[in-house]
């Protein structure tokens, strides 16, 4: 992934490992491809590749956050899984604003609503156990 130098200003940064993104009962995303953005309170915010969400559980919202600050503005989406639903679990920015081209064709969710995993992949150079 080409990450410009603006984008790591803006905070972006892959995360080496997966992400799992779970809603009810289901996995609703999965990616190997994830980023993490360092958002202004200090939480990191999972972003995974659309390509890598089962938009099956997902509806369009008819929110759309215009004031958005960082990224640019957003739409959301509903996320509905075995018999449960919430709203405006997952968003994605468009048009981005400069710095944040990384995020482009992925998608933010609020760990409020679904449950993030992110599990990192060992570190191969710093082992800790003995050979």
């Amino acid at each position: 992934m080409n990450m410009s130098a603006g984008s790591a200003r803006a905070g972006v940064r892959p995360f080496v490992g997966t992400v799992n993104v779970n809603f009810s009962s289901a996995v609703v995303a999965s990616s190997e491809r994830a980023l993490v953005m360092q958002a202004a309170d200090g939480r990191e915010i999972y972003y995974l590749p659309l390509k890598d969400v089962y938009m099956t559980f997902f509806e369009v919202s008819d929110r759309t956050d215009q004031t958005s600050a960082g990224p640019g503005p957003a739409r959301f989406w509903h996320v509905g899984a075995v018999g449960e639903r919430a709203t405006d679990a997952m968003w994605s920015h468009e048009p981005l604003e400069p710095g944040y081209e990384a995020l482009q064709g992925y998608a933010g969710f609020d760990p409020s609503k679904v449950r993030i995993e992110a599990v990192p992949l060992p570190d191969r150079e710093h082992r800790t156990e003995w050979p």
